[in-house]
């Protein structure tokens, strides 16, 4: 897992899929490139301090996942399901980028132990 967190990581999380540019991690060089509004610096160090405050949080979440009930709970939530259901298990389960590297690691670990 990156723990290494920068800028561009909290670009990411705050204006998904909006470009921007940005060199060597300095917000002094940040050229906003969409139609909207360009975060503010506040804004950007509120987000990048909040994905460093959920990494060890994340970091536990994962480290859990090797427990057989998480691992039995996580299969029986999404076996057998239709594409829809698995799409509104993540609508409603993936809310940030922690979660989403969560269920990403459920997903490998699903795969991981059925290969």
């Amino acid at each position: 897992m990156n723990t290494q967190l920068d800028y561009g990581d909290a670009l990411a999380a705050l204006r998904p899929g909006e470009p921007w540019s940005l060199c060597n991690n300095d917000l002094a060089t940040l050229v906003w490139l969409a139609p909207t509004t360009r975060p503010t610096d506040a804004e950007i160090n509120t987000q990048l301090q909040a994905l460093k405050d959920a990494v060890p949080i994340e970091a536990q979440r994962v480290q859990g996942l090797n427990t057989d009930s998480d691992y039995l709970d996580f299969v029986s939530r999404l076996q057998g399901k239709t594409a829809a259901q698995v799409k509104s298990y993540v609508q409603a389960n993936v809310t940030d980028l922690a979660s989403a590297r969560l269920l990403l690691a459920k997903v490998l670990l699903y795969i991981a132990r059925t290969i």
